[in-house]
């Protein structure tokens, strides 16, 4: 029992000194938590104290109102939602953004903004939405203009594309033209070979009319007669050789009215030709005419055609022209009384006048021709004027050198220089064929053949304008006699 209290009595003395030791401990605690308090409100008064002592500098506001202002652009960026701008995204934009979507908070701009006095309410929501709304038109009118230069670009080079084909075309052209008057060209020279060699055909005798050379002989008959004798085939070769030279010798009006003339009287005589053959054709087999033919054939008597032949013919251009009106007008008015005649004479009339054309244009190149001609012989002529002929010239020293002869001899008198003069019995070379001309056979043949033709052109040319024309008769009555 006393063990049992001894130990008790131990518990409790350890209790006791347990409960002794830690109220000492929350007794020191607590002392030193109100001295620390005491302490930090010493602090803080002291940090009070120091600040309210120092001075607030305009750096301090300045860094103070940029980070107010960062802050406050931060939140409105956070608020604005991310949104695409024009259709333009991260990936595919034409600034090379790859964080277009992204709200950007340009701080050093804000700072420098802010330093400068730019108030706080520029970075606002509401300001930046009317930013964002300005930046989106601006993003969408240079949106606008790349897409019109875009345009521009694509109709500057559809209108270079389209000069560039119509130069290759105008060039193309003129390659064309070139090759054709080389073309021409040189059928003029095979031409003038065929002629030198005698294997002429009938657009090389029309160039030569056209053309008349000295070194050719020249042609007298007309230009039309050249179609006497020709084939469908040949008529036809002639026929587009004709057409070429119309489209590529234009040098002058009269070339180009003499080869339209030639290609009216060529388009006659190949329908003339052609239908001739079909006839000849119809008869040799046995079938009938074409119908056309027929028609033709029944349309006119054949002394209507010989009255309308001896109408035209022998008429000059002029006289042919003034008839042509004359008939249009009585045509027109009514005062025609044979309608069929005066058609006749009219369906006839543009040959006859071609014809007319032809047959003056090759009187004009005659004349040209004879005048070119006769220009060295005029010039030969007077050249032989002026120079001295030697009977001339011995008549002259004769007429001065002889003296007057009397009928009593006179007697010599012997010189006594003569006598001295020894070994002088050999004769005196006399040059007296020293001004006399040497003509040349050939040149003498040429200007003989010259004259003689010039001598022909001149009873041709005065024939045609002295022949009478025939009289005109009354063919209205003749045939409504018929």
């Amino acid at each position: 029992m006393q063990f049992i209290q001894s130990v008790e009595g131990k518990e409790a003395a350890k209790s006791r000194f347990k409960f002794i030791m830690g109220s000492d401990r929350t007794s020191r605690s607590r002392r030193e938590i109100s001295s620390s308090k005491s302490s930090h409100n010493r602090g803080s008064d002291d940090d009070r104290h120091q600040k309210k002592n120092r001075k607030i500098t305009e750096d301090d506001i300045a860094e103070y109102l940029a980070k107010k202002a960062q802050k406050r652009a931060a939140k409105v960026a956070k608020k604005l939602k991310a949104q695409n701008i024009s259709g333009y995204g991260n990936d595919s934009n034409p600034f090379g953004d790859s964080n277009l979507n992204e709200r950007f908070v340009w701080r050093k701009k804000i700072e420098r903004d802010i330093t400068e006095g730019m108030p706080l309410e520029t970075f606002s929501l509401k300001a930046e939405k009317k930013r964002q709304r300005e930046r989106m038109a601006e993003i969408e009118k240079v949106k606008k203009r790349r897409e019109e230069r875009a345009i521009e670009k694509a109709q500057h080079e559809e209108e270079m594309a389209l000069l560039a084909r119509e130069r290759a075309r105008a060039e193309f052209q003129d390659w064309e033209k070139k090759e054709e008057e080389f073309h021409f060209d040189q059928s003029k020279v095979r031409s003038e070979i065929r002629l030198r060699e005698g294997r002429t055909k009938p657009i090389d005798i029309l160039t030569k009319h056209l053309n008349p050379s000295d070194d050719l002989d020249i042609e007298i008959n007309e230009p039309y007669m050249v179609f006497k004798g020709l084939t469908v085939k040949e008529m036809e070769e002639l026929h587009e050789d004709i057409k070429m030279h119309l489209d590529l010798d234009r040098s002058t009006p009269t070339h180009v009215q003499y080869w339209e003339a030639l290609l009216v009287v060529c388009d006659w005589e190949l329908a003339e030709v052609r239908k001739k053959d079909a006839l000849d054709r119809a008869r040799v087999r046995g079938e009938r005419l074409p119908p056309e033919l027929l028609a033709e054939e029944r349309g006119m008597h054949s002394s209507i055609e010989a009255d309308v032949k001896r109408l035209l013919q022998g008429k000059s251009y002029g006289e042919l022209e003034a008839l042509q009106s004359q008939i249009e007008a009585q045509m027109q008015s009514g005062t025609a009384k044979v309608v069929e005649y005066w058609e006749a004479v009219l369906k006839r009339l543009h040959i006859f006048k071609a014809k007319a054309c032809l047959k003056e244009i090759h009187a004009k190149l005659l004349r040209k021709h004879l005048q070119r001609l006769e220009k060295p012989l005029e010039v030969g002529d007077s050249e032989r004027e002026l120079t001295p002929q030697p009977d001339e010239e011995d008549a002259s020293s004769d007429g001065k050198g002889v003296e007057t002869l009397s009928p009593e001899p006179i007697m010599r008198q012997e010189t006594p220089e003569l006598d001295e003069e020894a070994g002088s019995y050999s004769p005196q070379l006399i040059h007296g064929d020293e001004n006399e001309e040497a003509i040349d056979p050939e040149e003498d043949m040429a200007v003989l053949e010259r004259k003689r033709m010039a001598v022909l052109e001149e009873r041709r040319l005065q024939e045609l304008t002295v022949r009478p024309t025939p009289p005109e008769d009354n063919f209205e009555k003749k045939a409504i006699n018929e």
